[in-house]
């Protein structure tokens, strides 16, 4: 059975569920932590029961809950969905529809998957962005971690579910795991353009680089300076501790961030830069939903350093 928006009403978080990022291993987690019908050692059972919400009920009557959701980079992703469901056990008759052939070349996989459009294509293949934003535009996560540091971002998870709920959250376990190469290794010219046209809004929503020259480009840039905004560590270290939540509505600092693993409950950044979804109006949300529960620290420009500034149990570091 697919999941698309579950809602886990104990621990007070919504999972949004994309295929092919990591989707057994959480559901798992979430069924092994809060379902007591041990049958949950399959997370693909359609008999298992879970909660729902749409979009706009998540947005009108879950406002206190944190949302999350796994994202990862296209190219990666439709190496796992060609290693798994083209060449590997997870095959099913209607792929074919879709035009896609039972053990073809990862090369022809890519040329068909082209042709394919999110309206009538396999969930597995969508495009990951459509779950992403309500009808109004508005990103429906609070958290948005990413699968190439998941062990991380899911332990930061399970930190923000340690203070709203008794029951921990559990660590998560890779499941379902398909065994390829690294997913460079299997792009030619005309498949990295077969990839990167039909997921062109993935990869320009998400973040992450369309070509190989924007890779490269990036690694020689490094951080934008933009997302280099000031602020002193030693006052950030003066507000954390281990059950701190560090928000970053300045972009993705790596000082910061080293700080906030090593020292805090967590790193979120909000806002600037190609690592983030995020408006900086949706830092003040994610400060709001938190910090009842646990600190927060907000690293921010003047306006949204105002707008937390009256939020109880939000320590606000102004950016330069």
């Amino acid at each position: 059975m697919e999941w698309t928006y579950t809602v886990w009403d104990d621990p007070k978080i919504i999972y949004v569920a994309i295929p092919k990022v990591a989707n057994s291993a959480v559901k798992s987690a979430l069924l092994q932590s809060y379902v007591k019908d041990r049958h949950w050692a399959d997370p693909h059972r359609k008999q298992i029961k879970y909660k729902e919400a749409s979009p706009e009920q998540i947005q009108r009557d879950y406002r206190d809950y944190v949302t999350f959701t796994v994202v990862r980079n296209p190219f990666d992703r439709f190496v796992s969905f060609w290693s798994d469901k083209i060449v590997g056990a997870g095959w099913y008759k209607r792929l074919e529809n879709d035009g896609f052939s039972l053990g073809s070349s990862f090369e022809d996989t890519a040329l068909a998957g082209a042709d394919t459009t999110d309206e009538r294509t396999d969930a597995h293949i969508r495009s990951q962005h459509l779950r992403l934003h309500g009808s109004d535009g508005t990103l429906i996560p609070d958290l948005v971690m990413r699968h190439e540091h998941l062990a991380q971002d899911w332990e930061m998870l399970r930190a923000i579910v340690s203070h709203r709920t008794k029951k921990p959250l559990k660590p998560l376990e890779q499941r379902r795991s398909t065994s390829h190469l690294p997913w460079h290794e299997y792009y030619t010219e005309a498949s990295e353009r077969a990839v990167a046209g039909r997921y062109r809004r993935d990869f320009e929503t998400l973040g992450y680089p369309m070509t190989a020259d924007d890779r490269a480009d990036r690694a020689d840039r490094g951080a934008p300076p933009a997302m280099r905004e000031a602020v002193d560590p030693y006052k950030l270290l003066a507000v954390i501790n281990n059950d701190t939540l560090v928000i970053d509505a300045a972009g993705h600092d790596p000082v910061r961030e080293a700080l906030a693993h090593e020292k805090a409950a967590g790193y979120v950044p909000v806002g600037r830069g190609p690592d983030s979804l995020w408006r900086t109006d949706d830092a003040v949300r994610l400060a709001r939903k938190i910090a009842p529960y646990q600190p927060v620290a907000l690293v921010a420009d003047g306006r949204t350093a105002t707008a937390a500034s009256s939020i109880e149990g939000v320590d606000v570091l102004l950016s330069s």
